[in-house]
């Protein structure tokens, strides 16, 4: 949602490109990972500084999306694609197992 609503908005349109990948552990005893990266290939670049939320105290609908994909997630990064109209989301989320 925030990529329809923020990098593309209400007047353009394009592609979004969702890869979900199991990264393996690069370390012995660490977990899996899965990697979430989400592109967009907007005219507008997004900028990290800007993957914020407003205040929790601030309430009214919307506005909470980053405040969740960093709540859920142990790692969100923005990163410059190859383009100037290429943004990529990386979300990642280690597995873990229990046992009953």
């Amino acid at each position: 949602m925030n990529i329809i609503q923020h990098a593309y908005g209400p007047a353009d349109q394009g592609d979004i490109v969702l890869e979900v990948l199991q990264e393996e552990p690069k370390t012995n005893g660490a977990a899996p990972q899965l990697l979430f990266r989400l592109t967009d290939f907007a005219k507008r670049r997004s900028r990290a500084a800007e993957l914020k939320s407003r205040p929790l105290d601030d309430i009214r609908p919307g506005g909470l999306g980053c405040y969740i994909m960093k709540e859920v997630m142990d790692e969100v990064s923005l990163l410059e694609g190859a383009s100037a109209s290429e943004n990529i989301l990386e979300m990642r989320k280690a597995l873990t197992t229990t046992t009953k």
